[in-house]
């Protein structure tokens, strides 16, 4: 599943961070956002792998016993 992501939107984060009243100036937002956008691609790298099937944690026993 391949997608392309938009690129952070200084705008959209400003918007965000009004809405959790948090002041951010216009120099942290331009240091945020290439920062989000590499994070955004490394999660994104995350998705699209295949995982297989994972068990339950129910499924774990932690008895470590040899």
């Amino acid at each position: 599943m391949s997608r392309t992501r938009v690129p952070s939107d200084p705008d959209l984060l400003l918007a965000a961070a009004r809405l959790v009243d948090l002041a951010l100036s216009q120099e942290r937002v331009a240091q945020l956002v290439p920062v989000m956008d590499v994070t955004f691609q490394l999660l994104d790298a995350l998705v699209q792998g295949e995982h297989g099937e994972t068990a339950p944690a129910t499924a774990f026993n932690a008895a470590w016993s040899a």
